[in-house]
């Protein structure tokens, strides 16, 4: 039985997640998990380069670099997750979005290779979560100096890839397919 079918309460997370969490619907988080990832994948491989290369104000990112933004958050959230499930006690590193994206390089990358490391990074997390036992979802670490507790994330990383979702979806003119 998954451990993630009812969302993490108040005081499981920081709160400026909260607006995560709130874009997770009711359900079976890891198959949610995984149906996000589909729904992307459809999606992208009818963008053109001319999509993936846009911005919808100039100071802001492209879709390339949003999608490798959710990749490093993801990557990022899911080590947290591992860190905390072993028992980490250390606070755990905060990041600069904004940096990362600039480092990165992800315009001169084609937006399939940025879709085929999500899909491998989601899968290998996927299966990381489902390996969580009961006593390890009880953990609390710290990250970026606040208290988490490992249930949470998981959530986070599916309400983060839905918030940007929605981002490509308005203001890029993006469309993605359910599948």
């Amino acid at each position: 039985m998954s451990l993630f079918t009812q969302k993490p309460v108040e005081g499981d997370f920081p709160g400026y997640f909260q607006s995560y969490i709130a874009l997770v619907p009711e359900a079976e988080l890891l198959q949610l998990l995984e149906s996000q990832l589909l729904d992307w994948v459809a999606s992208a491989t009818s963008w053109t380069e001319e999509q993936w290369m846009h911005r919808y104000a100039p100071e802001k990112w492209t879709v390339k670099e949003v999608m490798g933004h959710v990749v490093d958050t993801e990557r990022i959230m899911a080590y947290r997750a591992m860190c905390i499930s072993r028992g980490e006690n250390k606070n755990l590193p905060g990041f600069d979005d904004e940096a990362y994206v600039q480092q990165a390089q992800f315009n001169a990358r084609t937006g399939e290779s940025i879709m085929q490391e999500w899909q491998s990074l989601r899968i290998s997390n996927v299966h990381l979560f489902a390996s969580f036992t009961s006593e390890q979802c009880k953990n609390f670490g710290a990250a970026n100096g606040l208290r988490i507790n490992l249930r949470a994330i998981p959530y986070i990383i599916y309400g983060h890839a839905a918030h940007h979702m929605d981002i490509l979806n308005g203001r890029y003119g993006i469309s993605l397919k359910k599948v």
